[in-house]
């Protein structure tokens, strides 16, 4: 869902020095403001003012050292780049975007051009489909399951 399969070993250091950004802000400012700013990266852009809100709510709770560490910890700069791997797999993968998530729909129609195992089912959504449209997400991944265990007995 709206991922990406990571970054080539030229870019992780940037997405780093990113990450490291505002994994500070998280540990030295007030939660809300950062969270205000967080919510209004590009990778958010579906969501309007009253879902921003909504979200920033939500998280209010949370500890922002927390957050911190888990950007530091978890940071797509840190993770290997799988695209070479999901060119080549021969294993069945489902990628599930939102039409209104550009950077990672775009991401999606690119890796399914590669490798015709990639299934790519697009929500009219943004990032967090899971989320906007779980009702829709569930039925997809109960189907794709479904499918998948239709082929292995098949055998």
């Amino acid at each position: 869902e709206n991922c990406h399969p990571g970054l080539p070993l030229g870019e992780r250091e940037a997405r780093l020095a990113h990450d490291e950004a505002w994994a500070r802000r998280f540990e030295s400012e007030p939660l809300a403001e950062v969270l205000a700013d967080w919510y209004q990266q590009g990778v958010f852009a579906d969501l309007d003012e009253e879902q921003r809100e909504r979200q920033l709510a939500r998280r209010l709770g949370n500890d922002g050292h927390a957050v911190a560490a888990m950007l530091r910890a978890s940071s797509l700069g840190r993770q290997p780049d799988l695209a070479p791997w999901l060119a080549a797999t021969l294993l069945p993968v489902i990628y599930v975007s939102g039409r209104r998530d550009r950077k990672f729909h775009d991401l999606a129609c690119q890796l399914g051009s590669k490798n015709p195992k990639i299934r790519h089912l697009t929500l009219d959504g943004g990032h967090n489909l899971h989320a906007s449209q779980p009702a829709q997400f569930a039925r997809i991944l109960r189907v794709w399951a479904g499918q998948q265990r239709e082929e292995s007995t098949d055998d």
